[in-house]
């Protein structure tokens, strides 16, 4: 009957009271609960202000039944603070809130956003080992150059005098005649045009005795 009338009147401001009560029915007659709080709730989102206590029912459903006592505490929270009109139902939240303080289930943790996988990075390719250099023979020292006297430096070697005798003096080619043409004739032989070196000098004789 209460289906029927939500579905022949969607406008009616009586359907959010016609839910609390489907609500009331599954759950008293047909021990659907989770049907139940669904009709509970439709209740109170069509009309927030409805003065049925269809959060204070779902939240004893949601405690006892479906033992889910986070969602039990925020519909008490609800109750104390909306549905005021049921005294006694405002202290059997306020007692219930203070019991499952430390038996409220909590919230589950908020999704972290994902971490990008890394990129894995290319290998380092190791250096390649420094081939060992051949050891440097050091140079062989320069031998010094000999050096060789110029000619004009050496002295001249004279040959030593004959013992008794003056030095030996070497005629003048200037002054010395030339060869004669003919090797027959004797050097200073007359008619040779040339004297002989020998032959005393002109003027000069013996001594003569006084």
């Amino acid at each position: 009957m209460f289906q029927d009338l939500i579905r022949k009147y969607p406008d009616s401001l009586r359907i959010a009271m016609a839910a609390f009560y489907v609500g009331e029915i599954y759950r008293e007659f047909f021990n659907e609960n989770l049907r139940a709080v669904r009709w509970y709730e439709r209740a109170w989102q069509w009309q927030p202000q409805i003065n049925l206590p269809a959060r204070f029912q779902a939240a004893v459903v949601y405690d006892q039944k479906l033992r889910d006592y986070r969602r039990a505490a925020e519909l008490y929270r609800e109750v104390v603070k909306v549905e005021t009109f049921d005294k006694s139902n405002v202290n059997y939240a306020y007692r219930r809130l203070s019991e499952l303080g430390a038996r409220e289930t909590p919230a589950p943790p908020a999704p972290t956003s994902a971490v990008a996988p890394r990129v894995p990075t290319a290998p380092v390719t190791p250096l390649a080992p420094h081939a060992p250099t051949a050891p440097v023979t050091p140079a062989a020292p320069a031998t010094p150059a000999t050096s060789v006297p110029s000619w004009k430096t050496v002295p001249l070697r004279t040959q030593p005098p004959a013992t008794g005798t003056g030095p030996i003096i070497l005629p003048d080619p200037s002054t010395t005649p030339p060869p004669p043409s003919d090797p027959s004739v004797p050097l200073g032989a007359p008619g040779t045009g040339g004297a002989d070196p020998l032959a005393p000098a002109e003027g000069v004789g013996p001594a003569q005795r006084d």
